[in-house]
């Protein structure tokens, strides 16, 4: 099993999309496809921040998506403890 392996394609993105019953075009495919770089996880929060707000919106990036998507839910208070504890992760 490989990394290609676990990646959604264009076509497993559409195909994802259509079952959730949303219709997108090829342009919104592609751009998914290239700022998820087809991982299902940031596949499926931009079919999540779609499925709340009803417009599909795909972030500059992956951390941009992930950030918006779970730092959202949390106070202020939250949210910087949260930010804080992901950057000291990363380094």
């Amino acid at each position: 099993l490989t990394e290609e392996d676990l990646k959604f394609s264009s076509e497993d993105c559409r195909s994802y999309f259509e079952e959730c019953g949303i219709s997108i075009s090829s342009e919104q495919n592609r751009n998914i496809i290239k700022m998820t770089e087809g991982w299902p996880a940031a596949v499926y929060l931009i079919l999540c921040n779609y499925r709340d707000h009803h417009r599909l919106e795909i972030p500059a990036s992956v951390t941009g998506l992930f950030e918006n998507s779970v730092y959202t839910e949390f106070s202020e208070d939250k949210s910087i403890v949260q930010k804080d504890i992901h950057a000291h992760r990363r380094q």
